[in-house]
């Protein structure tokens, strides 16, 4: 995508345990942290509904 940031797959569990993978584009700082799902409850697979946070370092 551009220098420092690239496309990522962002696995997560909705609040029954299915576990979702979402597409997000991250600065590299964020490879390899822990990552935060805000999703629709009704769609929680739905990418156009579901957003991937990366919270600051030490915050989560």
């Amino acid at each position: 995508m551009g220098r420092k940031r690239g496309r990522v797959l962002v696995p997560f569990e909705d609040a029954d345990g299915v576990r979702h993978e979402v597409p997000a584009v991250v600065g590299q700082y964020a490879l390899g942290r822990k990552a935060v799902a805000l999703y629709d409850h009704e769609r929680p697979g739905d990418p156009s509904t579901t957003r991937a946070s990366t919270p600051r370092k030490g915050r989560l």
